[in-house]
């Protein structure tokens, strides 16, 4: 029997062995093909003490009648997480040029959703070679075996791997069902269906329907909710770790949340505000089938429109598919990829892209099936990013995307033919900011004052070639790491968030150039540069038609923080824009989320609080007070604006202080600041 890439793909029990041969991790090993190529993640956990490499494979979780079994280690020892960074599959022997992520549990509130972080990162080479002897594991079917060693730090590691499942996870779901209100299914739409959605998606799915029903109630509030979820959690706690449970129920009262007493006409709800997360899901097989926009209400079929989803089989079927997607990890589809018509799209989006005139109309137009995207992330993404019940919930940006498959038949190694000259260098704000006069680079930066990296891509084939038309931190197609002073490990800092489908994409003509200015003050709630040193920065861009290309590395040399740079006596029209920067133009929530945190934290440097604010006003502005165009993305906000101008006034500096940072931040933000200038003057 040959390695082909058929029989490679699915779930493999992996076990890493310590240089004594004693089980040092145990984990699995996961292979999808996507267009002839090979996808390839993973995760570990720390093995149990005292305990035989010979007896790990037997203990673990026959999922279904088929030759399924499924790896399930105590989520206390999870180790880390990896996926392919290239390689290819030739002949019995598969090499994955492999990042390992080493995961760091979370300290603090216990209320948190947050379970931890993936910190540092190594890059190791993964070589495993077929055997010719297969193992009886816990399926009934002799399983092939994989053997071979990581080479990690310099030092090579034993490993060997079964193969587990044709699938690369497997996942128990209970269904629970009110009385009168039984699962709505017909001849093609039915439980065996949701099975085949994600299997097709990854998940080898089983379907417990308990017999005992949910009392009748025409009406749940949330505390209703969780206290159901509670007591199905409690009576399964000895059950498997992947198990999800979803409630088929009446209808949800907002009275639970909002004090109105009406209503709700919600189809479908994650709820996660127990003990652990995103373990449960409802669907409201009482809410009606209609769009709160009233002129694409023609866009749904009259057989449903209006009608209480329960009627639905189709439509049943398609809100339990979505909200247990939210409960494995994916949020709703971005507006682009409405056109895949997926599950994970809302309705609303998909309503507006119907031809009434033509069709198809809602739910026809509906494909029963998780898009490119949002399938690989369920097979692919961290365990802690997708098992039932234990948090992150979308923690941006530290999720891992797995968007770098190595090709089966190329050369292994990290990189494919170059395509792109990939120019880095590093730029400080005030040179970015001036308007006349030139300024010289910086060679090194105060602790805490904002960096830029300026990225230009040229193409150097003879054929165009497709690139992100911007990048951010969080776009999920520029990979920033930082190896710092000392350190042994580098860090991923950014551009690796799985939800986040990217920003929109541009052809690079050949011998056509792209400028990029990416700024990194920092990622999530933390700033980039903590120690003083050189900082060693790399990147990589993904392209449409090559997939990653690496950028050179560039180094970022940090000094300590002169005493009372930060002062407010200090404060002038250029400096402050030195320390503040703060998080680009406000073009996304997320970025609004962020400058709250600025705003409101003392902990940051003053400049960059001050230029937050200041951010905050212009982007949600009513008009420009100058005659100039409104710029901001967003919609008004008279409230949003009044609290940013008192949290300013709370931060003690003077109204001129601040007028001077709105000019210094002028030139970077099209003149929107101007908006924010007039405003502060009026304070």
């Amino acid at each position: 029997m040959a390695l082909s890439p058929e029989i490679a793909a699915g779930s493999w029990y992996l076990l890493a062995l310590a240089e004594d041969g004693s089980p040092a991790h145990q984990g699995t090993l996961r292979i999808s093909l996507e267009d002839g190529r090979l996808c390839v993640s993973g995760d570990l956990y720390r093995a149990p003490p005292g305990i035989s490499a010979a007896d790990l494979p037997h203990h673990g979780e026959r999922l279904t009648v088929d030759d399924s079994w499924f790896c399930q280690p105590n989520r206390s020892d999870y180790a880390c997480h990896f996926r392919a960074m290239g390689g290819g599959l030739a002949g019995n022997t598969l090499t994955v040029q492999t990042r390992v992520f080493a995961w760091q549990p979370a300290v603090g509130s216990a209320a948190s959703n947050r379970v931890g972080d993936f910190g540092s990162f190594a890059d190791c080479v993964m070589t495993l070679g077929l055997q010719p002897s297969h193992h009886h594991h816990a399926a009934a079917a002799a399983a092939p075996v994989l053997a071979g060693s990581i080479l990690c730090d310099g030092r090579p590691h034993a490993l060997w791997a079964v193969k587990a499942s044709a699938y690369p996870r497997g996942m128990r779901l209970v269904v629970h069902e009110m009385e009168g209100r039984p699962w709505p299914e017909d001849e093609t739409h039915n439980a065996r269906t949701l099975v085949d959605i994600y299997r097709k998606a990854g998940i080898d799915l089983h379907v417990i329907r308990p017999p005992e029903k949910l009392p009748a109630d025409d009406s749940l509030i949330r505390s209703e909710l969780d206290t159901m979820l509670a007591d199905q959690v409690n009576r399964y706690a000895a059950g498997p770790l992947w198990i999800q449970h979803v409630f088929l129920v009446s209808s949800l009262n907002w009275s639970g949340l909002d004090g109105t007493g009406q209503f709700g006409n919600i189809a479908g709800l994650m709820f996660d505000n127990i003990d652990r997360h995103r373990q449960g899901a409802a669907v409201f097989l009482d809410a009606d089938l209609a769009s709160s926009v009233d002129e694409l209400n023609t866009r749904i079929d009259q057989s449903v429109r209006g009608l209480p989803i329960g009627r639905s089989a189709q439509v049943t079927l398609r809100t339990m598919a979505h909200e247990m997607g939210h409960t494995l990890g994916l949020r709703h589809s971005p507006v682009d990829r409405a056109q895949n018509c997926g599950i994970m799209n809302q309705i609303q989006e998909l309503l507006r892209i119907v031809d009434p005139a033509t069709g198809p109309l809602f739910p026809a137009i509906s494909r029963l099936e998780f898009d490119a995207v949002d399938s690989r992330n369920l097979s692919h993404r961290p365990d802690p990013e997708v098992c039932p019940g234990w948090g992150n919930w979308s923690v941006p940006p530290k999720g891992i995307e797995i968007g770098l498959q190595p090709d089966t038949g190329r050369t292994p190694g990290f990189k494919t033919d170059p395509v792109l000259d990939i120019r880095v260098s590093v730029r400080p704000a005030n040179e970015l900011a001036a308007e006349d006069a030139p300024a010289s680079i910086k060679r090194s930066f105060d602790l805490g004052e904002p960096v830029f990296l300026e990225m230009t891509l040229r193409n150097i084939t003879d054929a165009p070639i497709t690139v992100p038309a911007s990048v951010t931190l969080t776009d999920g197609l520029t990979e920033v790491a930082v190896m710092d002073p000392g350190a042994e490990r580098r860090r991923l800092i950014g551009a690796a968030q799985t939800l986040c489908d990217g920003t929109e994409m541009v052809s690079l003509a050949p011998g056509a150039r792209h400028r990029h200015i990416l700024q990194l003050h920092s990622s999530g709630d933390d700033p980039v540069f903590t120690k003083v040193g050189d900082h060693v920065v790399e990147l990589a861009v993904n392209t449409r038609e090559r997939g990653w290309i690496e950028g050179p590395s560039v180094t970022v040399t940090v000094r300590a923080d002169p005493p009372l740079s930060r002062s407010t006596s200090r404060i002038t029209a250029r400096r402050p824009f030195c320390d503040a920067m703060a998080l680009g133009y406000l073009a996304s929530y997320r970025g609004i989320e962020d400058t709250d945190i600025l705003l409101r934290q003392p902990a940051y440097p003053l400049g960059a609080r001050l230029a937050a604010g200041l951010l905050q006003i212009a982007t949600f502005a009513a008009s420009p007070a100058t005659g100039k165009t409104r710029m901001s993305p967003m919609q008004p906000n008279a409230k949003r604006v009044q609290s940013a101008i008192t949290a300013l006034k709370q931060t003690g500096v003077t109204r001129e202080a601040v007028i001077a940072i709105a000019d210094a931040i002028n030139p970077l933000t099209d003149s929107r600041s101007a908006i924010a200038k007039a405003i502060v003057e009026n304070w």
